[in-house]
């Protein structure tokens, strides 16, 4: 009850990775954060967990289940869950190493993992959208209140 749930879901080459709350998550909140991401009447391949029951329900989903305690043993290649296994060890992985990082930014982080594990998966071309968005951001920092920030921060100590 005290874990901080991070739902994730890909289709195999898009991810999408949400910070849904502490403890158990709803269907409710599953539907909000991934509904907007799947497309009514595809395919979703869940584990069992009853939180995705609204989410296939509403967007009318041909739902796979698998038991993912049967799974357990079995060859990576031969496990229909293999994919989103593989997102969850990449991102359980990009968390560990960045683990001074502040909790009240998890979704930031989130949002750099997806930037990075979605395509395109050419590096020039993510530096290029990554400046892209850099410079038609229209946040501006005087270099007196940068500093000013920084000075009252160290009073505080």
């Amino acid at each position: 009850r005290n874990q901080m749930t991070i739902g994730v879901a890909t289709d195999g080459i898009h991810t999408v990775a949400k910070y849904l709350t502490t403890g158990e998550p709803t269907q409710k909140m599953i539907m909000e954060v991934f509904g907007k991401h799947i497309l009514a009447g595809s395919t979703l391949i869940t584990d069992k967990h009853r939180g995705h029951r609204k989410l296939v329900h509403e967007l009318s989903l041909d739902n796979i289940e698998y038991d993912s305690k049967l799974l357990k043993g079995i060859p990576d290649e031969d496990n229909p869950l293999n994919p989103i296994n593989q997102k969850h060890n990449m991102l359980q992985k990009f968390l560990k190493a960045h683990s001074g990082f502040n909790r009240d930014e998890l979704d930031d982080y989130l949002n750099l993992f997806v930037f990075i594990t979605n395509p395109p998966m050419d590096k020039l071309e993510k530096i290029d959208i990554l400046l892209n968005l850099a410079f038609q951001s229209a946040v501006s920092l005087k270099y007196r209140d940068y500093f000013r920030r920084k000075s009252d921060d160290l009073a505080c100590y």
